[in-house]
């Protein structure tokens, strides 16, 4: 509510935009970055057949060594 309030103040918002909040386990749009992760780190583990499922429409990038 505090970012809100200070994006209105400085007129980065409109003054009718309003939040919601809802528990996690309740949003499924959260869930899908749960999906991911957890597909990336079995593929690191050596179970790489949940990354296969969700084929092309994960990319990963390494950064560093």
């Amino acid at each position: 509510m505090d970012m809100l309030q200070k994006l209105r103040a400085r007129q980065a918002v409109a003054p009718t935009l309003r939040i919601d909040h809802a528990i996690g386990r309740h949003e499924p749009a959260l869930w899908v970055a749960d999906i991911v992760c957890g597909a990336v780190v079995q593929q690191r583990c050596g179970r790489g057949d949940y990354l296969d499922i969700l084929g092309s429409g994960v990319e990963i990038h390494t950064i560093g060594p």
